[in-house]
C-alpha cells in the first residue's frame, strides 16, 4: 500500500506544474453545479405545461358539474307522479321543462 501511495505522490508532483489545484476544484464545483442545474431542469415542470393541466382539469370539473345537473333532472323527469302534484298549471311543467334545458346548457 505505502508503495502504491508513493507512486501516486510521485506523479501528482511531476504532475504540479501543470495543473493548479484549486482551478481544477473550482472546475470541478462548477461541473457539479451545471448537472445539479441539468436535472433540476429536467425534473421541474414548465409553467405552461402547469397551465395546460389547470385548463384539462377545469374543464373536467366543469363538465362534471353538467353531468350531475343533467342527472338530477333525468331523474326529476323519470318520476313524473311525484313531479306533477307540485305544478298547479300545465305552464308551469312548460317553464320548468325550459329552465331545465338551460340548466343543461
Amino acid at each position: 500500500m505505502a508503495a502504491k501511495l508513493e507512486q501516486y505522490e510521485k506523479v501528482r508532483t511531476s504532475f504540479e506544474p501543470f495543473f493548479d489545484a484549486e482551478d481544477l476544484a473550482s472546475l470541478l464545483d462548477r461541473k457539479a453545479d451545471l448537472e445539479l442545474i441539468r436535472r433540476i431542469q429536467e425534473q421541474k415542470a414548465e409553467r405552461t405545461e402547469l397551465g395546460r393541466s389547470d385548463a384539462a382539469i377545469n374543464g373536467i370539473n366543469i363538465k362534471l358539474k353538467h353531468i350531475s345537473v343533467f342527472q338530477a333532472e333525468v331523474a326529476k323527469m323519470l318520476l313524473p307522479s311525484k313531479q306533477s302534484g307540485k305544478f298547479k298549471h300545465e305552464e308551469d311543467l312548460t317553464n320548468s321543462i325550459k329552465q331545465r334545458e338551460q340548466i343543461i346548457h
